[in-house]
């Protein structure tokens, strides 16, 4: 599970019991947060796609390091850079593939941002998709999602898309 910030510890037990309903077992979840300021920087992909993680004003700032909206999260070139052991999307990379997870979720459009930027490819909110052969969810805010039960339904509804191991 990636976010942008450490997530509450009702996200976090939602998200294990969902693990076990889906048959993934007890406590198999790995937290990662995200540093830096993607969440509230409203960055928007390198695809120029028009897909925008987080909120903006509307205009696009680059910081000293050459990143988008005050991120540190970028290389010179905006692009990650396995030679730059600072590059935040190498490192994620490297993170994510050294715990070989079966599935991932990005919790927010933070963490959809930083996996988008680590694979180079676009991670779609709200939605599943496939990343490096692993099923994957993207939630805008999935935090937001547990305050009504019928949010809770949508929330699951997309959680189980990530397919159960069976048996």
């Amino acid at each position: 599970v990636v976010s942008g910030r450490k997530l509450s510890d009702v996200a976090q037990e939602a998200l294990e019991k969902s693990a076990v309903a889906l048959g993934y077992g007890e406590k198999t979840c790995t937290f990662v947060t995200v540093q830096g300021d993607l969440e509230t920087n409203g960055l928007t992909d390198r695809s120029n796609n028009g897909t925008t993680y987080g909120e903006t004003d509307g205009h696009d700032k680059t910081d000293e390091h050459g990143g988008k909206n005050g991120s540190k999260a970028h290389s010179e070139t905006g692009e990650c850079d396995p030679e730059n052991n600072n590059s935040a999307g190498y490192d994620m990379f490297t993170i994510v593939e050294s715990i070989d997870p079966l599935c991932i979720v990005a919790a927010d459009a933070a963490g959809a941002k930083a996996l988008s930027d680590a694979y180079r490819q676009n991670i779609p909110l709200d939605a599943s998709c496939r990343l490096f052969g692993r099923n994957a969810v993207a939630f805008h805010s999935f935090e937001s999602l547990l305050d009504t039960a019928e949010k809770k339904q949508g929330a699951w509804a997309l959680l189980k898309r990530l397919k159960a191991i069976q048996s």
